[in-house]
This record gives C-alpha cells, sequence and structure tokens, in this order.
C-alpha cells in the first residue's frame, strides 16, 4: 500500500510482480497499469527485465515468494543486479517454513547466508510493520539495491515512535553483560516470551532489521 501511494506521485516507479495471489496488488494493477507488469512464472527474466529498468533511471520494485525471488533468481540477483549495483528493490515473502504447506519447494532457509554473500546487497529482515512502512520510503528517497525479507502473515506493530533506519537497528530493552540481537518472525516470538524474570536479569534486547551491512561500531 505504502508503494502503490509513492508511485501515484511518482510516475518512475515500476513495479513488476511474479504473483497475482496477492490482494494488495489488485488496486495497483487496476489504477496504475502503465507502472505495474506481470511477468508469470519466470522470476529469472522479471529480474532482467527490473536490471533494464534499472538502467533506464526508473525505481524499480520486483515482488515474488521468496523461495523463488531469491535461490531460484540468485545468478541473476547477482550479475544482473549487483554487478552493476542498480537501484532495485527485492520484496521476498515467506521466510523459511512460512509455505510449507505448499512442500519442500517452498521452503527458503538458505537465502539468508546467499544474499548477504553477494556484493553490493543491503538485506533487511523487519520485525514489525511500522519498520517495513519506513524501509519502503527510504526505498523511494533514497534507491538502491536492497532486499526485504517479509513473513508471510503479518506482524504486529512494535516500535510505535518510528524506526531509526539509517542505524539499521532499534534497541528496545536495556541490558548489562548479557544482550539478545535477533530480527523479523524470531523477535516477535522473543518479545511475546519476555517476562518479568528476563528483565530481573537485566538482559537486553535489540532488534536488528538491517543484517547487511551491520552498524558494527554502534551495536557496540
Amino acid at each position: 500500500d505504502k508503494i502503490y501511494e509513492m508511485a501515484l506521485k511518482d510516475k518512475d516507479i515500476y513495479f513488476i510482480s511474479a504473483d497475482l495471489g496477492a490482494p494488495a496488488l489488485d488496486r495497483f494493477r487496476e489504477d496504475l497499469p502503465e507502472q505495474f507488469l506481470h511477468a508469470g512464472i519466470s522470476e529469472q527474466n522479471m529480474i532482467d527485465v527490473a536490471a533494464g529498468l534499472g538502467l533506464s533511471g526508473k525505481k524499480v520494485y520486483v515482488y515474488a515468494m521468496g523461495p523463488f525471488i531469491t535461490l531460484r533468481c540468485l545468478e541473476q540477483l547477482k550479475c544482473s543486479l549487483a554487478q552493476m549495483n542498480l537501484p532495485v528493490t527485492v520484496i521476498s515473502v515467506g521466510l523459511g517454513l512460512g509455505y510449507a504447506d505448499a512442500g519442500p519447494t517452498h521452503y527458503i532457509t538458505e537465502d539468508f547466508a546467499c544474499l548477504r554473500s553477494i556484493v553490493n546487497f543491503e538485506v533487511y529482515t523487519p520485525s514489525d510493520l511500522s519498520t517495513v512502512v519506513e524501509l519502503a520510503e527510504l526505498s523511494n528517497k533514497k534507491p538502491a539495491l536492497r532486499v526485504f525479507r517479509l513473513d508471510r502473515n503479518a506482524v504486529e506493530d512494535i516500535h510505535i515512535q518510528g524506526v531509526p533506519v539509517g542505524t539499521g537497528f532499534v534497541e528496545l530493552k536495556k541490558g548489562k553483560q548479557i544482550g539478545i540481537l535477533s530480527c523479523g518472525y524470531v523477535f516477535q516470538r522473543i518479545l511475546k516470551n519476555w517476562s518479568e524474570v528476563t528483565n530481573e536479569l537485566e538482559i537486553g534486547l535489540v532488534d536488528v532489521f538491517r543484517n547487511k551491512p551491520l552498524n558494527l561500531e554502534e551495536l557496540k
């Protein structure tokens, strides 16, 4: 929805999807047909099309289920996008076993390691809705080669006061000798199971939603 709002004002925004099953895209496709492309079940070609649009000065978003837009397209991500450092935002949905009901072809347990190894890629795993919105705005204001790793199901808001996307992390609970760093769905689970005992032990909790590059100096 946020990308749709931005695209209404900016005709250089293009959205390419390999998935027609996402209701949130219906409005985009109907209202902005010149800025929406459906690639069909051809994610590798979709990345190459995105590269061409990126070379033409467009702000490009590509969207599909996680295993298909990352692992299936790894060569294209590396050669077509990363080698030229093009301003394309890759939206990968359904991390881990999010689509496990569809079988092992839909498992995505290796993407994190693969994506972090590719030069020029920024990797984000947001833990709540407000972070996703902030990252969408960042992708428009400062286009770069990024991948947003999103869970299949909606997650609750944690960072009500806004997210400092520039730092890449949010310290939610301060600690002394012990600190837990996490992101995404796992961060949500940790927070839900936080207890008074944990607080008494003065354990810190940090949402490291930008996985690459890590802000090591400030994290210290």
